[in-house]
C-alpha cells in the first residue's frame, strides 16, 4: 500500500498541492462543497470534523467537471493532513504522539431519495476511493446522526464502496441519542449548540462561521469547474 501511494502521489502531483496549486478555483468551490468544517478536538485530543451531508447541493455536483472534482478531493485532503500534521506537532511539544487521525460527525438531516440517482453515487464512489485508497488509516471514528428513513436503503448501496475497515468505525446513531452519542466522544465546547453541545460562533447554532452550511452552487461556480486554467 506504501508503495502504491508513493507512485500515485508522484503520479497525481499531490505534493505540490499546497505549494504550487493554483488554488482559487477550489477555494471558491470549498464554500459550497463540502458542507464540512472543524470543530476542535475529542475526548483524546484528536481532531473532530463535522460534514453536513444532507445539506450538499448533490444535483449541483454532478454538473461540475469530474476531473476537477477528483482534483478537488486531492486539494481537501492535502488540506486535512497538513492541519493534522500542524495538530501532530503541538501534541508533540505537550509530550503526547496523537494527531494522526481524526473524528468525523456525518449528519444527514435533510438527506432524500435524490441522493439514490446512479450517477451520482458513482461520482461519489469515484471520489471517495481516491480518498480511501491514498490517504489510509486517517479515520479514527465515524458518527453518523440524524439518520433519514430512507437511510437502510442508503447504507445498503453504499456499504459495498467501504473498506471492511472503515465499516467497523461506523457508528449509526438514532435522532433521540444524538447528544449522549455526541458528548460521549467529543466535549461540548466542540459540538455545536444545534446538536446539543456548548459551541456557538455568535452567528448560528450550527457554528456555519466555520462548519460550511452547503448551499446550491452557482452556476459560475459550475462553469469555473471546466476552465482551463490549471489546478
Amino acid at each position: 500500500m506504501l508503495r502504491s501511494v508513493l507512485e500515485w502521489r508522484q503520479q497525481s502531483d499531490a505534493a505540490n498541492v499546497l505549494p504550487r496549486w493554483e488554488k482559487r478555483r477550489h477555494e471558491k468551490l470549498d464554500l459550497h462543497w463540502k458542507a464540512l468544517g472543524r470543530s476542535g478536538v475529542d475526548h483524546e485530543g484528536d481532531p473532530v470534523v463535522f460534514e453536513r451531508v444532507g445539506q450538499n447541493d448533490f444535483p449541483g455536483l454532478l454538473s461540475c467537471d469530474p476531473e476537477f472534482l477528483k482534483q478537488h478531493t486531492i486539494y481537501n485532503a492535502e488540506c486535512v493532513f497538513a492541519s493534522l500534521e500542524l495538530a501532530r506537532r503541538e501534541n508533540l511539544k505537550k509530550g503526547s504522539s496523537r494527531g494522526f487521525q481524526f473524528t468525523v460527525v456525518v449528519d444527514m438531516y435533510g438527506l432524500d431519495l435524490g441522493f439514490m440517482d446512479r450517477h451520482l453515487l458513482g461520482l461519489l464512489q469515484t471520489l471517495g476511493r481516491v480518498e480511501s485508497d491514498n490517504y489510509p488509516e486517517a479515520l479514527k471514528r465515524i458518527i453518523v446522526i440524524r439518520p433519514p428513513w430512507i437511510f437502510p436503503w442508503i447504507w445498503r448501496v453504499c456499504r459495498p464502496f467501504l473498506d471492511q475497515g472503515t465499516i467497523e468505525k461506523v457508528e449509526v446513531v438514532d435522532d433521540n441519542e444524538t447528544t449522549e452519542a455526541l458528548l460521549r466522544h467529543i466535549p461540548a465546547e466542540s459540538v455545536p449548540k444545534a446538536l446539543g453541545g456548548k459551541w456557538f460562533d455568535g452567528n448560528d447554532d450550527y457554528c456555519s462561521k466555520f462548519i460550511v452550511p452547503g448551499s446550491i452552487l452557482p452556476q459560475e461556480i459550475i462553469d469555473m469547474t471546466f476552465s482551463s486554467i490549471k489546478a
